[in-house]
């Protein structure tokens, strides 16, 4: 399956960059365009920001509770600008390490009690105590950033060589038959693993499960047009544009 990495996010509201050119506007675009800010009943502080980055689904979208939408956009960019740190830029496997290790003593203040200086770990702060949050699952995201770093490639070695695939298809941006059957065979299984969750979507109320419907719909329509693109995922990447929005609600409904 395809990981598609994406540019230009900053976690400071000042920095939010506009979409990248050719990229479709997401529902997180659309649910924060302006960068604004706004305090919750709990006098914490919410940089509104676009999120910046191409996504395949919803993000802090206008389909969630008003009183969710913040928060999720401040685990959003934590999430965001720490994947940053372990794939985006130039900088040495060292340097990204020192970089996640920063992160990790700033929630080892929140932990503690303390709130940190750095504004988007002041928003986690507020966000950790006014929710009850486990600051382990902030932990834990760190460490898969860490892990992605120190293993840059995670290729299904015994599933390639089943279809006959080698690493020089990907060097060589070959979509040759092996190709398309491996590709095939993983999209079935995506296919089944996102048709596995579709229960949640209707099992919550309201808006939120609608959010997790729209969500598991732009993962199947992914799939679909990387089928159309008879799986030449090189040359015809698989993006959500503006027309498809409408048809991920009307499916999730």
């Amino acid at each position: 399956m395809s990981v598609v990495r994406r540019e230009g996010l900053e976690p400071t509201c000042l920095a939010a960059p506009a979409p990248k050119a050719g990229a479709s506007t997401n529902s997180a675009t659309l649910a924060a365009v302006a960068c604004t800010k706004k305090r919750d009943k709990n006098n914490v502080l919410y940089p509104r920001v676009s999120v910046g980055h191409y996504e395949n689904f919803p993000v802090a979208s206008l389909l969630l509770p008003a009183p969710l939408r913040a928060p999720i956009e401040v685990i959003y960019r934590f999430a965001r600008s720490a994947d940053d740190i372990a794939d985006e830029g130039n900088d040495a496997p060292d340097m990204r390490l020192a970089k996640l290790s920063v992160y990790q003593a700033r929630l080892a203040k929140i932990a503690s009690g303390e709130t940190p200086d750095d504004p988007l770990f002041r928003d986690v702060a507020g966000i950790v105590r006014s929710h009850r949050l486990p600051i382990q699952l902030f932990r834990d995201l760190l460490d898969a950033f860490a892990q992605d770093v120190t293993k840059k490639r995670y290729l299904p070695q015994d599933e390639m060589a089943r279809h006959g695939v080698t690493e020089g298809h990907l060097a060589g941006r070959r979509c040759d038959q092996a190709w398309r059957a491996l590709m095939e065979f993983q999209v079935i299984r995506s296919r089944n693993l996102l048709l596995s969750g579709k229960s949640l979507g209707r099992s919550l109320p309201g808006r939120v499960g609608l959010e997790i419907r729209a969500t598991i719909q732009g993962g199947l329509r992914i799939l679909e047009k990387i089928q159309t693109a008879r799986y030449d995922v090189f040359n015809r990447r698989p993006v959500l544009g503006a027309f498809d929005w409408p048809l991920l609600l009307l499916r999730a409904v």
